[in-house]
Formats: structure tokens, sequence, C-alpha cells
């Protein structure tokens, strides 16, 4: 009897690995197991034991393994590809002016991480223009991103100028935006406001003004620049002037003025007979004429161009000034011939009436002429005698009605 001994090798106890999830595009290595040395290991669906692929989809893999033996076992995995999420980015709003706030938010996800320190849902400055970008993350870890650009409008550089800097109030100044905008807006410092890109101010009261100007610009963004003390507006001139001494004759024809003008730096003078001075306080001699009038103007001019001018009238008054001598020599040496008075001012020569008298009261000369005096004789008589003769002068003022 013949006996024949036949082994029989149980089949390895194959293991694919537990079931696992992924996100669509993660590469993954399926590894068999069970197989023991020398075994190896087959995958379905052109999978490779121990190579990393790409599954498109949720598969379920199966492994057969082959031992040294022959011997065959084989198991299965389930690889679950989940997607990846859409992921939005959004900037509220998207274009800002420089220094203003904006918030980034991501949608499509469970979380959020932007780049550049950016916190999902919280205002911040951005310092230009720049894109962002956003991760965002499911429950199951599968990210995605997406970004957002987002324009920074720098604000504008503002400048202006004025076509004067200086003057005398009340002054008219022009002023003009040297900036491109579409909004202006000017404040002229004395609670005065205008508009537009070319205004017109009149400063009415002295003093120093700052200028303030904001302007928007056409991207819509805003600033406003002020320049201290930009504007001088000093008080207008005003002339004022006295005169001494109030009475003016020909007997001292010199006037001193007193000049009290206000907020003047120099002075011109007309006195009204053909000259005039520069002085601030200035003396004038007149002509000694009597009963004439002058005007006398006084200009009063800052060092800004501004003036102001006065007037006043003076007239220089006759006086009474004549000598009556006591004697005369009628003796033809032209020395002393004549007795007459000597009138130097203020005699009404058309009121003028000289007679002269003997010791009987017998009137022996009479004239109308100032300028015709006595030379001593009566009639025919020829020459009277000596002696004490009395005389009698009638006569008006010219400066008054007293004769």
């Amino acid at each position: 009897m013949l006996l024949i001994l036949t082994t029989v090798n149980p089949n390895p106890v194959i293991d694919a690995g537990a079931d696992f999830a992924v996100c669509d595009g993660d590469a993954v290595t399926l590894s068999g197991s069970g197989a023991g040395l020398g075994g190896t290991y087959t995958w379905d669906g052109g999978v490779t034991d121990g190579v990393a692929f790409t599954p498109a989809a949720t598969t379920t893999y199966t492994v057969t393994g082959t031992d040294a033996n022959g011997c065959e076992g084989t198991d299965d995995i389930t690889v679950t590809v989940n997607p990846l999420p859409t992921v939005t980015a959004t900037a509220v709003p998207d274009e800002i002016c420089e220094d203003a706030t904006l918030v980034l938010t991501g949608g499509g996800a469970d979380t959020y991480v932007w780049d550049g320190g950016v916190v999902d849902g919280v205002s911040f400055t951005p310092g230009s223009t720049a894109i962002y970008t956003v991760t965002g993350t499911t429950a199951g870890g599968c990210t995605n991103t997406d970004d957002v650009m987002v324009t920074v409008h720098p604000l504008p550089e503002i400048a202006f100028t004025a076509d004067q800097l200086q003057g005398c109030a009340p002054f008219e100044i022009n002023f003009a935006s040297l900036t491109d905008g579409i909004a202006f807006e000017w404040a002229f410092g004395d609670g005065s406001t205008a508009t537009g890109e070319t205004p017109s101010h009149v400063y009415s009261t002295a003093g120093l003004y700052d200028v303030t100007l904001t302007l928007t610009s056409p991207a819509g963004c805003e600033n406003t620049v002020t320049y201290d003390n930009y504007i001088d507006i000093v008080p207008q001139p005003i002339a004022a002037f006295r005169y001494s001494p109030d009475d003016i004759t020909v007997n001292d024809t010199e006037v001193d003025f007193t000049n009290e003008s206000m907020y003047a730096d120099s002075y011109i003078w007309d006195f009204g007979d053909g000259t005039g001075s520069e002085a601030e306080h200035p003396s004038h001699l007149y002509p000694a004429v009597g009963n004439k009038e002058y005007r006398i103007r006084l200009r009063a001019i800052s060092d800004y161009g501004c003036e102001d001018m006065v007037e006043q009238y003076i007239t220089i008054k006759d006086a009474l000034l004549y000598f009556i001598p006591n004697t005369f020599t009628p003796d033809g040496n032209s020395f002393n011939d004549e007795f007459k008075p000597v009138f130097y001012s203020g005699i009404d020569i058309y009121n003028y009436h000289l007679m002269m008298f003997n010791r009987w009261g017998e009137m022996v000369f009479e004239s109308y002429d100032a300028t015709y005096g006595w030379d001593g004789t009566y009639g025919d008589m020829g020459l009277v005698e000596d002696g004490v003769y009395v005389w009698r002068i009638e006569f008006k003022e010219t400066m008054s009605e007293t004769s």
C-alpha cells in the first residue's frame, strides 16, 4: 500500500487598511499586508501597491495578496474623496481712500485665513493697492483659496495760491486751487466760507487770517490743508491833523501842523499855496497877505500802498498895523516933508478920511486917499505957521466892520 502525504497551506489573511477620506486632488498611497515574507499585492483600478496616486472620486479598492506558497487572499478599502470648497473673497468696499478702513470676508468654507495678517471680518487700514488671498477650510479639512483686489486711492496733495497776501481793510483777494478736484470748500479765517475752484473774498477787518481748503479728488477722496497766518490785513490809514495857532494873522504867518493820522507810514502835505512837504509834523510860512484862504490837504499812506486824505481850510487874517508921526518938517528936503499915517495892513482904502485942524478948529487939510498926506500948506496961503495941529482919521478895518 502506497501512502501519499499532501500539505494544504491556508490562504493568507490580507489587510488593505482602514477606510479613510481625502480631499479632491490629494495624493494617497495604498499598501496591502498579510501575505508574509516574499508575498505580493495586486490592486484593482490600476493602483500600484505602495505608489502614490490621486483618486478621482470616492472608490472601493480591492487588493489581492499572494504569499510565498502561492496562496491568495483579498481585502477591500474605501477611499472617500471630499470635494474642495468653493471659497469666495469679498472686500467691503473694494475701493477706498488712503487712511480709510475696510473689511475682508471669506465665504464657502467653515474657517478662513487671510494673508498679510488680515483677520476675517475685522476692519483694517490697507497701506496701498494690493491683492489679498483667503484660504477657506471646511470641517472635513479641505481647503481652497480666492483673492480680491483692494484699490487704495491716495489723498489729494492740496495746494492753493492767492493773488495778494497783504492789503488794507477792506481788501478783496482772489484765491485759486492748484490741485484738480471735483469739489472745493474754503474757509477764509474770518468766519466766511465759499465753494468753487477760484473764489474771491473781501476781508473787512484787520488781522492775520488762516485759510483752509478742503478738496475732493476725482476719485472721491477728501483732504484738507490750512495755511496759517496766510493773509495779512492791516487797518486803512486815517488821515487827520491840526494846526496852530488857531488865529493866524499877517503879523505871524508861520503855521505849525501836527499830524494825528493813524496806521500810516508816509505823508504828503499840500499847503494850498503851491508848496508842500513830506515831513510828519511840518511848519510852513505863508505869504503876509491878509484875508487869504488856503486849502490844506494831507495824504496819509501806509507801506501797503493804502492811503487816506483829509483837508482843512485856514485863513490868514489881516491885522491893523499903522504908524502916525507926531511931527513933520515940510522944508522941501524930501525927508519927512508931509504928514500922513503909514498903514502896513488892515485898512480899507475905500473908507479912509484924514482931516487936519489948526488951533482954532479950522480944517486946513482933508484927504480920502491913504497915500496922499498934508504937505503943510493951506490954500493959497502957502505953508502954515509952525505949531500944533490936530488930526482926525476915519477908516475901516479890512477884517471887520469896525471904523
